[in-house]
């Protein structure tokens, strides 16, 4: 496997293991908005979710998870770091990304100290979203490295 190869690849994995949690995520989401009329609270959640802000946060994760999965590929391919390392620290990467979008549209709609009470709890649930993301996608592309023939481990 070589970096021309492996760049699809690993946006690819980590994209994949981003549409499975942002899934779970809406799962949630429904179930816990869900009330006594089923059907109207889909509705009122059907709405929420069109807002161009959430379209505009979906995109950024995808985006950016496809970009930063790329690079991490190549860095396991280059065994500068093996796939915990990779998978902690782009999972930490992606959360600032994407707290920084929370925090910049919050401020601009409802003001800092709104923004800052659900920021304070989303940054745990999102680090541990974007954590088992990565963890999930650099192991698939740590295996398919070595099932290749490349080990990552060996300099």
């Amino acid at each position: 496997m070589n970096i021309d190869t492996i760049k699809p690849f690993a946006g690819r994995k980590a994209v994949k293991a981003l549409v499975v949690v942002i899934f779970l995520w809406q799962v949630l989401a429904i179930v816990e908005e869900a009330g006594s009329d089923f059907a109207n609270d889909i509705l009122f959640y059907l709405a929420a979710e069109t807002n161009p802000y959430v379209v505009g946060f979906f995109i950024l994760l995808l985006v950016s998870t496809y970009l930063l999965g790329r690079r991490a590929g190549v860095e396991m391919l280059l065994a500068t770091s093996g796939y915990m390392r990779t998978g902690v620290k782009y999972a930490l990467i992606t959360t600032v990304i994407a707290l920084a979008y929370l925090l910049v549209v919050g401020v601009r709609l409802v003001g800092w100290h709104a923004t800052w009470e659900a920021l304070s709890w989303k940054c745990l649930v999102i680090f541990f979203s974007m954590l088992i993301v990565w963890l999930l996608a650099s192991r698939r592309v740590y295996q398919e490295i070595k099932l290749q023939g490349q080990d990552p481990s060996v300099s």
